[in-house]
Parts: C-alpha cells; sequence; structure tokens
C-alpha cells in the first residue's frame, strides 16, 4: 500500500506542476487530485501491516513505522494540494 501512497505522491508534486505551467486546467485538476486523495485515502484505510513500533532509545513512547510514515505524509500532502486547488477554484485565493 505505501507504494500507491508513494505512486500517487509522485503524481500530485506532477499535476501541481501542469497547473502551475498553465497545461490543464484548474478544474480537471481538481478532479485528478480527488481521485488521488481518494486512493490514498483507500491505501490507508487498507494498510494491515504494523503502524507503531518501539522508540529506538527504548523509551516509554511509540513512533510510527517508515512505511506507515510515508502513507501518513502522502495523505496529508494530498490533501493540502486538494484544499488549495479547491480554494483557488472558488476564488479565495488567487495566486495558482
Amino acid at each position: 500500500m505505501f507504494l500507491i501512497a508513494i505512486l500517487t505522491g509522485i503524481l500530485t508534486i506532477g499535476g501541481y506542476f501542469f497547473v502551475m505551467n498553465s497545461t490543464i486546467t484548474l478544474t480537471m485538476a481538481t478532479v485528478i487530485q480527488l481521485g488521488l486523495l481518494l486512493l490514498t485515502i483507500m491505501a490507508v484505510m487498507l494498510y494491515r501491516g504494523p503502524k507503531k513500533r518501539s522508540s529506538y532509545d527504548g523509551g516509554w513512547y511509540k513512533i510510527w513505522t517508515i512505511r506507515y510514515a510515508i502513507l501518513m505524509i502522502s495523505l496529508l500532502g494530498n490533501l493540502a494540494v486538494f484544499v488549495v486547488y479547491i480554494l483557488n477554484l472558488f476564488g479565495f485565493m488567487s495566486e495558482l
């Protein structure tokens, strides 16, 4: 599942590049980004691997595993780009 997260992250960066260069319209990019966001949410929900492990220094706290952290960072990045697209689409941001 984390490979899907890496792929959606790369596609999100590529889509943002195309929007910034006016290659695709903002409406089309928003629809594509919604699909990528839903795919990433599905990857997070279907992930069955370990999510936390003991800390490296033997402390009492737990930390995310690398694969789960990649999933969550991809989810947050996709969500952030989607929110920027929506804000720009409705006119709250004019610099995109």
